[in-house]
């Protein structure tokens, strides 16, 4: 990737990991495993268009003449050296971005009011809004699709499909991570929070829909014992079908998607669920309690209405007449035409970020 930074406005980002250097971050080719896989490209690209150039912050330090600069930071630790080392360079902090849920980076949402009050613009799920500091402006953060300008209607045959698939990694949040979220959040109450996982429900699920032959179950790692139990094994042996290569194509082949996320927060929804309304799979869904606010409640299923009782679930679901179903997908493409799914997608989010960069130059 060839950078120059002459005659541009330069924004840092700020970044931990294995593509934190380099501009690796950026480039599609080495950022597989991470959300920016699905827009980062897309997101240099419009930015280069703009004049705009991204730099990690190991090439801002190596640059012999220091230009004008933003910083934005993507980073779930609280660790503020580098942004601070950056601001002394006369780096101004101006965007600070998280997209992990408090049961992961629950050290940096219990210290969100302190880290945000460095930053101009704070990108955050919109349960914690009440937690960032007065100093910043509030964004609430969505993970961007890629899907809007690509598919304009999704087709679905109820006939053909198979029944009901759950694809999710086997990877459960450490039980002292939970234990310190659990402390700190009796201490400190985080709103519309529940300290509960979409782990579980995920084993249950798999535990439940076992018994029946048309639930298939993918994913990284359930050929390895699940963490701290071993009472789900014989569920997961009868319906695993392996990894993944292909999310979406395998999603076009199902009615219905089980999509549990991994924790109950307002605003904090991951990509499943715009993967599957663009496959055309009608998404089963539990996860933050603001979704209907999000997604139009009759494209997907909610699994709070039935008590989160899988028995009540499969009943409704295997007596779902093709009309029914049919009327879900026809909601569904509604959807995908309107400002809604717009409002989700990698141009809106692009767009926003540009013009709070551009407004600094």
């Amino acid at each position: 990737m060839n950078i120059s930074v002459k005659g541009k406005k330069v924004v840092v980002f700020d970044t931990l990991g294995p593509h934190s250097k380099q501009n690796l971050c950026f480039d599609p080719s080495v950022a597989k495993e991470k959300w920016y896989h699905h827009c980062a490209s897309y997101f240099y690209e419009e930015c280069q268009k703009k004049g705009i150039q991204l730099i990690t912050t190991d090439i801002y330090f190596a640059l012999s003449e220091k230009p004008k600069a933003i910083c934005m930071r993507e980073r779930i630790d609280v660790d503020m050296s580098t942004s601070l080392a950056l601001q002394k360079s006369g780096v101004r902090l101006a965007v600070i971005r998280n997209s992990e849920n408090p049961l992961y980076a629950c050290r940096f949402f219990w210290n969100l009011e302190r880290l945000t009050s460095y930053f101009d613009h704070s990108v955050v799920v919109k349960g914690v809004k009440d937690w960032v500091s007065p100093k910043s402006h509030f964004h609430p953060w969505f993970i961007p699709h890629a899907y809007y300008s690509q598919i304009h209607e999704v087709q679905s045959d109820f006939r053909k499909k198979k029944f009901l698939v759950l694809i999710q990694r086997n990877a459960r949040i450490h039980w002292l991570r939970r234990l310190y979220v659990s402390g700190l959040n009796f201490i400190k109450p985080l709103p519309n929070f529940v300290n509960q996982e979409g782990y579980l429900n995920r084993l249950e699920a798999i535990k439940y829909f076992s018994q029946y032959p048309d639930f298939d179950l993918y994913g990284m790692w359930w050929d390895k014992p699940v963490r701290y139990t071993r009472k789900y094994d014989e569920s997961i042996r009868k319906s695993y079908r392996g990894a993944v290569e292909d999310k979406f194509a395998l999603l076009k082949q199902y009615k219905f998607s089980l999509i549990f996320d991994n924790a109950y927060l307002g605003g904090m929804v991951h990509e499943k669920m715009t993967d599957c309304l663009y496959a055309g799979s009608v998404p089963i869904y539990w996860g933050a309690p603001d979704i209907a606010d999000i997604f139009p409640a009759n494209c997907f299923i909610d699994f709070r209405k039935f008590g989160c009782d899988f028995a009540r679930l499969n009943e409704y679901l295997r007596a779902m007449d093709e009309n029914t179903y049919n009327d879900y997908i026809k909601n569904i493409n509604k959807f995908i035409s309107s400002p809604a799914a717009y409002n989700l997608s990698q141009e809106k989010y692009t767009g926003d970020m540009i013009k709070i960069f551009e407004s600094y130059f």
